[in-house]
């Protein structure tokens, strides 16, 4: 299904995922439907089915439409962007260090903490892809500053 705001894909997400994220004033008026995540970094939409909740309503950042390093990429462990960086500048790409130094991937509610709904392992592996990736065109470019 497309996103009614941008048009992109959207990703199923159970109801109860959407559900637990939304703040509290969203949720009275909350029926359990079909729902998909707007990925789209850019569009003000999170979620969409019957209803359409909009970034505003949801009662965290959430990882794809927010870059800061202040956001979770492990919901149920609190584990920030930064959190992941500083222990990957510690121990390198290896995941398993990075997931025992910061303690993500362990909680085991993503269902319901996760705005996707999923596992943040994955989510975490990219990331980490992206720091080897930014890391390697700095070094080519004689610099590194991630």
């Amino acid at each position: 299904m497309k996103c009614p705001g941008c048009g992109s894909e959207g990703i199923k997400v159970f109801p109860e995922t959407v559900f637990n994220l939304l703040k509290d004033e969203a949720k009275k008026d909350f029926y359990e439907n079909l729902y998909f995540a707007c990925t789209n970094p850019s569009c003000d939409v999170a979620y969409f089915g019957e209803d359409i909740y909009k970034v505003g309503s949801i009662k965290t950042a959430i990882w794809y439409k927010d870059k800061s390093d202040n956001v979770y990429l492990c919901y149920c462990n609190k584990v920030t962007r930064a959190a992941i960086k500083e222990a990957y500048l510690k121990v390198g790409a290896d995941i398993k260090k990075i997931l025992a130094q910061t303690g993500a991937c362990g909680g085991g509610r993503c269902r319901t903490e996760n705005p996707l709904g999923r596992c943040c392992h994955m989510t975490i592996k990219h990331y980490v892809q992206e720091l080897e990736q930014q890391r390697g065109e700095e070094g080519r470019k004689g610099k590194c500053n991630i």
